[in-house]
């Protein structure tokens, strides 16, 4: 029997307290062309074992991170775009392995993508571009064993943390 995999689809969350879409424990789900804006947190958070594909969200001007993955979620992120936030575009903290995958970062307040902790996962074919601080930023604390795939084509500047990491 196959299991019921919730979607997430259509909606429009804005304003709200927290984030405007939630993904925890071992969800595994479909969150599909939404829009998350104006949050006083993140535009879509998701951590724990959550996994599951989030795919042409729009995450607009929110107060902290567009989308935030922690912990050991391992989600795959496809063509949203993560605009205007208080942080960064998408953040990927904790051990947390996603998938980053043709998604737009523009015009956030600190880097486009930021990798931290102890995260990994694959950054493909994201635009990144006029953001405050990085376009991609390697803040992780394993940076040895982190490489960008040989499709990685990304605009990005490079910040001193990343030309340190690699040297």
């Amino acid at each position: 029997m196959e299991q019921a995999r919730p979607v997430v689809e259509g909606n429009i969350c804005e304003q709200n307290t927290w984030r405007g879409i939630v993904v925890e424990s071992q969800a595994n789900l479909s969150i599909l062309k939404n829009t998350c804006g104006r949050n006083q947190k993140d535009g879509i958070g998701l951590w724990d074992n959550a996994t599951g594909t989030v795919q042409g969200n729009n995450c607009l001007d929110n107060r902290e991170d567009g989308i935030w993955i922690g912990e050991q979620a391992c989600p795959t992120l496809s063509a949203n775009t993560c605009r205007g936030n208080g942080k960064a575009g998408i953040r990927v903290t904790d051990d947390s392995k996603p998938v980053l995958r043709e998604n737009t970062c523009a015009k956030n307040t600190g880097d486009g993508v930021n990798f931290a902790d102890h995260s990994a996962g694959t950054a493909e074919r994201n635009d990144c571009i006029e953001n405050a601080s990085c376009g991609i930023s390697l803040r992780a604390r394993h940076l040895r064993n982190w490489r960008p795939t040989p499709a990685t084509a990304i605009r990005h500047t490079v910040s001193p943390t990343m030309a340190q990491a690699a040297a």
